[in-house]
């Protein structure tokens, strides 16, 4: 087994993927990532490059803290080309599971394109949701990275 490059790691840490089922042959080309809920012990299974990388997502807009609703949420905008290959996915193969990972941690799941609007997904969770907050601030930073 040969060790992965770590540019190569984190090129390949953020992005929407397939879910996958385990397999013992998958080794080479697949990976196993949990959700930031450490209590529920989810585990995804997905390949180790995203069909959408995180070089797709242009913009994150500010924290909303919607009080009438308890939530707190935040949009992420994709590129044409990010958002294409999304509704590629989504409309053309039947069952697909997508999930939304930041740094090698599942933050949503995406199962159908009336999820987007505008070009972007909202990503939301209870009021002052500390995992809304992480990934808000892993997509800015990874977003900023690149201007």
């Amino acid at each position: 087994m040969t060790l992965m490059s770590n540019s190569f790691a984190q090129e390949n840490s953020t992005g929407v993927f397939l879910t996958m089922k385990p397999s013992k042959n998958s080794q080479d080309f697949a990976k196993s990532i949990s959700t930031r809920d450490r209590s529920k012990q989810n585990m995804v299974f997905v390949p180790l490059k995203p069909i959408i990388s995180g070089a797709e997502f242009t913009k994150v807009s500010d924290i909303v803290n919607d009080t009438r609703l308890n939530t707190t949420y935040f949009l992420l905008t994709f590129s044409p080309a990010g958002i294409e290959k999304l509704r590629d996915i989504t409309t053309k193969v039947e069952g697909v599971q997508l999930v939304l990972v930041v740094n090698d941690t599942v933050i949503g799941y995406i199962k159908t394109m009336s999820e987007i609007v505008n070009k972007s997904i909202q990503i939301s969770g209870p009021a002052n949701s500390i995992d809304v907050i992480w990934a808000h601030q892993s997509l800015l930073e990874l977003i900023n990275k690149r201007k």
